[in-house]
């Protein structure tokens, strides 16, 4: 990207955002830029210096056709231990460039995380950069979460819980839960990930359904789908974050100005650019007693 080898590229993708049906997008430039083994700890001001070409080249294509603020850009951190002598200030591209502040949660918010895997950090790891975000005034957002391991007996407990715990300390306003069966991907496969797809019943099921229902006894928070679709695009119906449209699907069509904390669950693993183009939620059934919500294009 820096020597423009790649702008083509980039502006390709630019003219594809442009022309997609999609009234917001939330484009993650390098997800997980802090992670040591992706490589780009080894010269942060580099990754910095591309996420604002990346940045200049979509909005330039935008503005030709009035686009602006079409594309959030989202910088997104795996909040984990980062190589040696790399601070968070070190890939920041500046707040002209960062629309939405982004966090990974797998392993770190289990009981003694650090001990059973020491380098995916603990809680601490994410408050650090849900900090950060919060000292840049931006907003946040779980970008990709699953519980390591797959989902138990005490998987509510230790991990949901957490979470849920996480977003209503640091009014996190988006949360992308990976529902799948990973060891089923050869990519995945005994990687340790298990199977996290929502069960139908337990534990889980029912706190899940609780949680969409609004009667979670875990958060006051007002997710969507859990009784706010009624609200949708009524200014301070639900607080939050000013200003934030969310894609919608047509028909219906809705809009989301202001709000709380929403999520959206996906069956795919991570992808380089996380293009949200729709939230219809599906329910989909093994038949296997786990249940799954994709987003839909």
């Amino acid at each position: 990207v820096l020597s423009g080898a790649g702008m083509d590229r980039i502006r390709e993708l630019a003219e594809y955002l442009r022309d997609c049906s999609a009234p917001k997008i939330f484009l993650r430039v390098g997800y997980e830029f802090d992670n040591p083994s992706f490589g780009y700890s080894d010269d942060p001001s580099a990754y910095a210096s591309a996420f604002r070409k990346i940045v200049d080249e979509i909005q330039d294509v935008l503005k030709t056709s009035h686009m602006q603020g079409k594309v959030l850009f989202v910088w997104h951190s795996w909040a984990a231990p980062r190589a040696a002598g790399v601070s968070l200030d070190d890939f920041y591209p500046g707040d002209g460039y960062v629309d939405w502040v982004g966090v990974s949660i797998f392993q770190q918010v289990f009981p003694a995380a650090s001990d059973a895997w020491y380098w995916a950090g603990d809680a601490g790891s994410v408050e650090e950069v849900l900090d950060y975000a919060r000292g840049r005034g931006k907003p946040t957002m779980i970008a990709e979460s699953t519980p390591f391991g797959g989902t138990d007996v005490d998987t509510w407990r230790d991990w949901f819980v957490p979470v849920l715990d996480l977003i209503d300390r640091h009014d996190i306003s988006m949360w992308s839960y990976i529902a799948c069966d990973w060891d089923s991907q050869p990519m995945w496969r005994g990687v340790g990930f298990g199977d996290t797809r929502i069960p139908t019943g337990g534990v889980i099921g029912r706190e899940w359904a609780a949680l969409l229902e609004g009667k979670s006894n875990y958060t006051g928070r007002a997710f969507l789908g859990g009784g706010s679709l009624g609200n949708c695009g009524r200014d301070g119906a639900l607080g939050g974050v000013n200003g934030a449209v969310l894609a919608r699907p047509s028909p219906p069509s809705f809009t989301l100005s202001n709000y709380g904390t929403m999520f959206y669950v996906t069956l795919t693993t991570s992808v380089l650019l996380m293009v949200v183009v729709s939230k219809i939620r599906r329910r989909i059934n093994d038949g296997g007693g786990r249940t799954g919500y994709s987003n839909i294009a």
